[in-house]
C-alpha cells in the first residue's frame, strides 16, 4: 500500500513533532501538549494514518520479553497507574516480578554498566516483562516511552536510519510497504525523556523498579525515586 503523504511532506510533520518535544515538560503527568507521552502516542497516530497497517498495535507482546530501563519520572507515572490496578491484578504483576528474582544480579550488572560512563554493554537479558497479565500489558496506558515507540520509529546512525523494533516489524514494513517509507527519528524523543530525567532520581530496569515499591504481595503506595537497587 502507497502512503497517503510523500516523503518530503512526512520529513517536515515528523521534524515539526520533534520541535514540539523539546517543549514538553513532563511525562505521563498532564495528558496534553506538554506531555511527552501524549506527544508520542500522536506521532504513532500519525505514522499509523500515513501507512497502514503495522504490525505493532495494542494485544501483541512480541517485543515484551527484554526488559526496558525505565527512567524515575517514567516510573512514576507507571507506580500511579498501578495503584489504580484490581488487588488480583497487583499480586499477578508482584508474583511475576518475583519470579524474576533469580535474575536480579545479572540486572544490576546491566544497570551499573548502563551508568558508568564508557564501560562497554553487557549482553541484552531475555524474560516476559512482569507487567504482562494474562499475554496482555497491564499498564498499557502509562507504559514507558521505549515501549511507546518501539516499532514505530528509527534510529539515526552514521550509516543512516534503522528501524528500531523487533525483527517481525521489520520484516511486516519490508513485505508490505514501500522502500522510501519515512519514520519518526527516536533521538528527539530519547534526549527529552533524558533533560526531564535529570535531576529527579535514577533509572532502572522495570523488574527492579517493582522489587522495591511491593508490600504484602501488592504494590506499595510509597513512592521512592531513588530506591536502593541490588
Amino acid at each position: 500500500m502507497r502512503p497517503i503523504r510523500s516523503s518530503e511532506e512526512q520529513h517536515r510533520r515528523f521534524d515539526s513533532f520533534a520541535v514540539m518535544a523539546a517543549g514538553c515538560d513532563n511525562i505521563g503527568l498532564s495528558a496534553d501538549q506538554r506531555d511527552l507521552y501524549t506527544l508520542i502516542d500522536a506521532v504513532v497516530t500519525d505514522v499509523q494514518a500515513a501507512s497502514p497497517p503495522f504490525a505493532c498495535r495494542a494485544g501483541c507482546n512480541a517485543c515484551c520479553y527484554t526488559p526496558p530501563i525505565v527512567t524515575s519520572l517514567e516510573w512514576q507515572a507507571l507506580h500511579r497507574h498501578l495503584l489504580t490496578l484490581p488487588t488480583e491484578t497487583q499480586r499477578q504483576i508482584v508474583s511475576n516480578a518475583e519470579a524474576l528474582r533469580p535474575l536480579a544480579p545479572q540486572l544490576q550488572a546491566k544497570r551499573q554498566a548502563r551508568l558508568t560512563p564508557d564501560a562497554p554493554p553487557l549482553p541484552s537479558a531475555t524474560l516476559q516483562c512482569p507487567m504482562l497479565v494474562d499475554g496482555q500489558c497491564s499498564v498499557y496506558r502509562a507504559r514507558p516511552a521505549i515501549c511507546r515507540v518501539f516499532g514505530f520509529f528509527a534510529h539515526t546512525l552514521p550509516d543512516g536510519a534503522r528501524f528500531f523494533g523487533s525483527e517481525l516489524a521489520l520484516a511486516h514494513i519490508q513485505a508490505t510497504m514501500p522502500p522510501d517509507l519515512v519514520l519518526p527519528k527516536i533521538e528527539p524523543f530519547a534526549e527529552r525523556v533524558g533533560a526531564l530525567h535529570q535531576g529527579t532520581g535514577t533509572q532502572a530496569y522495570l523488574p527492579q523498579w517493582l522489587w522495591t515499591h511491593t508490600l504484602n504481595g501488592r504494590i506499595s503506595p510509597r513512592l521512592d525515586l531513588s530506591p536502593a537497587f541490588n
